[in-house]
């Protein structure tokens, strides 16, 4: 099929610089294409961010990181104060300076101390380390593969970041990736949270990651069934998994007794309420009780010792009455 321009619609035509096809075209999302686009055609008139956000649907956030991306390379140049990202804001001088540099005070700092926030790797060294490295590259091709998109500048600083600060191998990297994206959750702040907390787990080989992984499912399974017995049928979170895990996995809890605490919660407050549920289970486990029948006999017992703190105080008063009642007649 052969293809031909439309010249009735050139009468209206804006320039657009020749970097941004010959340099960037590979390397700049459909986002950031798609801004700088609307730039160049309205250049030399008035407008701010939130006029591009509402003319491109897109979320002001986004159309921050888009401007970033075209200013770290010299494309445009901010009028007035600096365009800057929200997450860039809270420290400049780490961001400003060169990456070689902040690499070298982390690494004086104390070993293994976690790092409180990712700063955003610069455009310029992220293409060079692409350049000069095909397995940084192949990550980022695998990236956009799982994204399903072109990979924004922050997204592949992120990931360009968890392998040299972090320290995590490239195919790891990919594994962990390859997991959220199993779970629909492959998306850069995902990214930031597992690896974080391998980091902090030193998971730092296949070996290692598998099992995690392993350990994960394992947790995912258990939560549905948790589900299953209060009747929930939402995808369960980060913390539904770890506690589903615990309670079955390590605990070796039976779903039996799961469902009693779950009876026992809604019998107890009138409804279903997470938090509660586990200080019932948890309170079972801490003394010892593993069965639904240790479970009902605590519970009829403490019945049974109110009943008796009643009546005590109750016959407590009746003789209170009585006493009182003699003291009159005499």
């Amino acid at each position: 099929m052969e293809y031909s321009v439309n010249f009735g619609i050139w009468n209206g035509v804006f320039a657009v610089p020749n970097v941004i096809v010959d340099e960037h075209i590979k390397l700049a999302g459909a986002t950031q294409l798609k801004v700088i686009l609307w730039m160049l055609r309205h250049s030399g008139e008035k407008f701010d961010i939130d006029e591009i956000s509402k003319a491109l649907n897109m979320q002001t956030a986004d159309v921050k990181d888009c401007m970033q991306y075209w200013v770290q390379v010299g494309v445009i140049s901010p009028s007035g104060n600096e365009v800057k990202t929200a997450e860039t804001q809270s420290d400049d001088k780490n961001i400003n300076a060169p990456v070689h540099e902040r690499k070298d005070e982390e690494q004086k700092e104390e070993k293994k101390t976690p790092k409180v926030r990712m700063y955003q790797i610069d455009l310029e060294y992220t293409s060079k380390r692409m350049s000069e490295d095909k397995n940084i590259a192949y990550l980022m091709e695998m990236a956009d593969n799982m994204y399903e998109r072109m990979t924004s500048t922050n997204d592949k600083s992120v990931l360009l970041f968890i392998h040299e600060y972090y320290g995590m191998p490239i195919e790891v990297i990919i594994m962990m990736m390859q997991y959220l994206k199993s779970v629909n959750r492959c998306y850069t702040g995902s990214i930031k949270q597992m690896a974080d907390k391998w980091w902090k787990k030193e998971i730092f080989d296949l070996n290692s990651a598998d099992k995690e992984i392993k350990r994960l499912e394992a947790g995912k399974a258990s939560a549905v069934k948790i589900q299953k017995i209060i009747g929930d049928c939402h995808s369960p979170t980060e913390q539904e998994i770890d506690t589903a895990e615990l309670w079955i996995d390590q605990w070796k809890l039976s779903e039996e007794l799961i469902r009693f605490a779950y009876e026992t919660c809604v019998n107890s407050i009138g409804k279903y309420n997470p938090g509660y549920m586990k200080k019932i289970v948890e309170g079972w486990h801490n003394r010892g009780i593993t069965t639904v029948e240790k479970a009902k006999n605590e519970i009829e017992s403490k019945r049974n010792s109110s009943k008796a703190s009643n009546n005590s105080g109750l016959n407590e008063d009746l003789e209170k009455l009585k006493e009182l009642s003699l003291k009159k007649r005499v």
